[in-house]
């Protein structure tokens, strides 16, 4: 993402490295945070998560606004419906790591409800 002004890159490349940045960077980190902030008592960690969320979105916001107009000039030729499942695909680490920290945050996933998920429990452990 970090290319020189004057170096010809199309449109579609630079969507992909955006999208690679989100799933990457910002997806990994959403996730990240989700799990720190369970490690806190249980009335802690949807303050703690919450606080990460908002952190994430101000930064994917600063982040993403320098290739805002490539990124609306890619979609727009894609069409309503097609953009809205490229969009939804190629950022599926993204929608996922916000999805769990905003969980975490709305306190709907705790410590305990992810108890279940373990293999150790899932074998019979």
């Amino acid at each position: 993402m970090n290319r020189n002004l004057f170096t010809p890159g199309s449109v579609k490349e630079t969507v992909v490295e955006l999208d690679s940045f989100r799933n990457d960077i910002l997806g990994v980190a959403a996730f990240s945070f989700a799990l720190t902030a369970l490690q806190f008592q249980a009335n802690q960690a949807p303050s703690i998560a919450s606080v990460a969320f908002v952190f994430l979105a101000l930064w994917a916001t600063l982040k993403i606004a320098p290739t805002a107009a490539e990124h609306k000039r890619f979609y727009k030729d894609l069409g309503y419906w097609a953009g809205n499942f490229r969009a939804l695909y190629a950022n599926l680490v993204l929608f996922a790591g916000m999805l769990f920290l905003g969980f975490v945050a709305g306190g709907v996933l705790t410590l305990d409800s992810l108890v279940g998920f373990s293999f150790a429990r899932m074998l019979g452990k």
